[in-house]
């Protein structure tokens, strides 16, 4: 039986609001329910359940926990650990990653990442659910790429309007267009429009970890995809940026603003990238779009967006049934 909720919610703000550094990874897995003699044994070093090695605390298909100095790159050390032998090898679910200051961590099975602050840790209690037995919801009335892509890409657009002014229309049109470009560029990597991984490689090795000039990043981008192969302005541009092709059909030619970036949304970018776009309902546009248009600009310019699971309950009892019993005959 799982343990509650209210009793995870409680025992996570003691754990926050009195963190103890040498106790905290025993009160968070009492905070899930795992057996005392479990958390007992590892408190003693016990190696026989932890699979980790040096002050890493490992459980085998549950999680990998390792603290490290003020500093560090969280993100960075998570990325390493995700990547390393150990955790593969364990079946491990979560990676965490923390300085006790921030925490990062990985769910490898639901592809989700988590960065927060220690004193805001207990309100993300969800996150880790699974190890108490409250397995992560799956929508199973859409496909699978489609949902994560549309969480990320929602999460994205949450990340930049906390650092941009999204107040007049002008601004949400300019994060319209951006979006759709992003789009655009995240599917051109994985259907042979750029190289596979071309535009989420270049982000993560030649842009700064805080996100400070990725902006500048897709100014550049944006310029170059608008240029013919042969454009003479091409040679005056990074090596990198050269690489990319020409994209007709003028969805780079407009000259729009492109919202500021910091270092989670830079993440989550590359994160976005690593997903297998070509696997995604081209759908998603039309759900973006209407994500970033206020209701009150929506209504009064008549756009709505519709998705096609939503089409197919009207036009299905319509006319498709029996055009479908007519082709079995």
């Amino acid at each position: 039986m799982a343990i509650s909720q209210a009793r995870i919610i409680e025992s996570m703000e003691q754990a926050c609001s009195n963190l103890n550094p040498d106790e905290f990874i025993f009160s968070f897995l009492d905070a899930y329910g795992f057996p005392k003699s479990t958390i007992t044994r590892l408190r003693k070093g016990d190696d026989s359940r932890n699979v980790a090695s040096g002050d890493d605390i490992g459980l085998k298909k549950k999680l990998y926990f390792r603290s490290v100095p003020e500093g560090t790159d969280l993100n960075t050390e998570a990325d390493s650990l995700k990547a390393s032998e150990v955790v593969p090898r364990n079946d491990i679910r979560f990676v965490i990653v923390t300085d006790f200051k921030s925490l990062v961590a990985l769910d490898l099975k639901a592809e989700e990442r988590l960065e927060t602050t220690m004193d805001e840790l207990d309100k993300q209690y969800a996150f880790f659910l699974p190890l108490a037995g409250y397995e992560k919801a799956v929508m199973y009335s859409e496909h699978p790429a489609d949902v994560k892509a549309s969480e990320k890409m929602g999460r994205l657009f949450d990340l930049i309007r906390e650092r941009n002014d999204l107040s007049k229309p002008e601004d949400i049109h300019a994060l319209n267009v951006f979006l759709t470009r992003l789009l655009f560029c995240f599917y051109a990597e994985d259907t042979g429009i750029f190289a596979q991984g071309q535009m989420t490689s270049a982000i993560q090795s030649t842009t700064q970890e805080d996100g400070s000039d990725v902006d500048q990043f897709f100014s550049d981008l944006f310029t170059v995809l608008n240029l013919d192969d042969k454009a003479p302005e091409r040679a005056s541009m990074a090596a990198h940026f050269q690489e990319f092709p020409y994209v007709n059909g003028g969805l780079f030619e407009a000259d729009e603003p492109i919202p500021e970036f910091g270092r989670k949304a830079r993440r989550l970018l590359i994160d976005c990238g690593s997903m297998d776009w070509s696997e995604i309902n081209p759908d998603i546009f039309g759900s973006m779009f209407q994500a970033v248009i206020d209701e009150e600009q929506r209504g009064s310019l008549g756009q709505h967006y519709t998705s096609v699971s939503n089409i197919m309950k009207v036009i299905q009892p319509l006319f498709l049934d029996k055009l479908y019993t007519e082709l079995e005959m």
